[in-house]
């Protein structure tokens, strides 16, 4: 059998010997440069925000003294219906979006059931909302006159209506407290993808 001089030529060099210190940083290197990359995509990126209450039953689950989680995506451009995240007197609040800058807010009345139940308008056509816990009953005076939002605003409310402090107690808030547009929903009971 006959070998090529090639082959005959190919050397195998031995292993290179690295030292302890060298190894730890060469082969940490890696996983540091991960771990802060995914510190600034957790910081700047996404946010865990703890939340609690009743207000978004029953989206987000209501406990004693128990807070559910939900993941935001900061900065992520928001629409009609997106639950998000807002800052209100110092406190972050998570509500669902009912209108948006040049939208115009009413409600309407009708009799269901025996009762008064409120109905929300947005550029004066009543707006489906299958999220809600329940029909509106409980009166607000923000009811009697249609809310024209201007730049730079948006109209939020809890799914709870009746148990809810939103945009109806509070007034319109600002784009500039927005947290983040919430995308997954951790509840005791499991999570769920918005």
């Amino acid at each position: 059998m006959m070998h090529s001089s090639e082959n005959q030529n190919q050397m195998v060099s031995p292993p290179v010997r690295r030292g302890f210190f060298r190894a730890f940083v060469e082969d940490w290197s890696v996983t540091i440069i991960v771990i802060g990359l995914m510190a600034i995509v957790l910081f700047w990126v996404i946010g865990v925000v703890p939340v609690s209450g009743r207000s978004m039953l029953p989206l987000v689950e209501s406990y004693q003294e128990q807070n559910n989680y939900v993941i935001t995506l900061r900065n992520a451009e928001y629409d009609r219906g997106d639950v998000i995240i807002i800052e209100h007197a110092d406190k972050l609040l998570i509500k669902r979006v009912i209108a948006l800058e040049g939208d115009t807010v009413s409600f309407g009345a009708r009799m269901e059931d025996g009762r008064i139940v409120y109905y929300t308008l947005v550029n004066g056509v009543a707006i489906d909302e299958d999220y809600i816990l329940e029909p509106m009953v409980v009166w607000h005076d923000s009811y009697l006159t249609p809310i024209v939002l201007g730049e730079g605003e948006v109209y939020v409310m809890g799914d709870n209506r009746n148990q809810s402090g939103d945009s109806r107690d509070y007034g319109v808030m600002k784009t500039e407290d927005y947290q983040g547009k919430v995308v997954l929903v951790l509840n005791r009971s499991g999570w769920i993808w918005l």
